[in-house]
């Protein structure tokens, strides 16, 4: 019974992920040249938006994460590998949160030398969005290991 209640838990947990992953390109550069009749700055504020909401949703995805290991970890299961999978995965989530700042601290109105501001801009927000790419992963290598431990109990409570 325990078995079954872990792998559904898992499961629901991983549905938003896909959710997720449809949304998100895989590194992709980011576009920060502003459309016609857009200005530069009001380009950066849709561009930071879009990477906060990724931060916030990867963030939300890590405390389900680690309310699983934490569940899991209670009935005597290993989750070490997805416990340090999942550690990595907010380091980069906090580094992806300065990353942004910085992009978001970028002055783009009166500045002498657009060309070289947009360079900066897109650097910055590329950067970022590679960074919350690497969060990604680590969370998706988190859940992959809490399914390797769920099937290493399973097959040592068969034997």
């Amino acid at each position: 019974m325990k078995k079954i209640l872990f792998f559904i838990l898992i499961a629901l947990f991983a549905f938003p992920l896909g959710s997720f992953a449809a949304q998100t390109p895989a590194v992709a550069a980011i576009d920060v040249t502003p459309l016609p009749g857009q200005t530069l700055a009001a380009k950066q504020k849709t561009v930071e938006a879009g990477l906060r909401d990724m931060i916030a949703r990867l963030t939300k995805l890590s405390a389900k994460t680690q309310l699983t290991i934490n569940q899991l970890a209670a009935n005597d299961i290993d989750t070490s590998a997805s416990q340090a999978s999942l550690a990595l995965a907010n380091k980069s989530l906090a580094r992806a949160k300065l990353d942004v700042d910085a992009f978001a601290g970028i002055t783009v109105s009166g500045t002498k030398s657009p060309a070289l501001t947009l360079s900066t801009l897109k650097y910055t927000a590329n950067t970022a969005e590679s960074t919350i790419q690497e969060a990604k992963a680590r969370i998706l290598e988190s859940l992959a290991a809490l399914k390797a431990s769920l099937g290493t109990t399973d097959s040592a409570t068969a034997q």
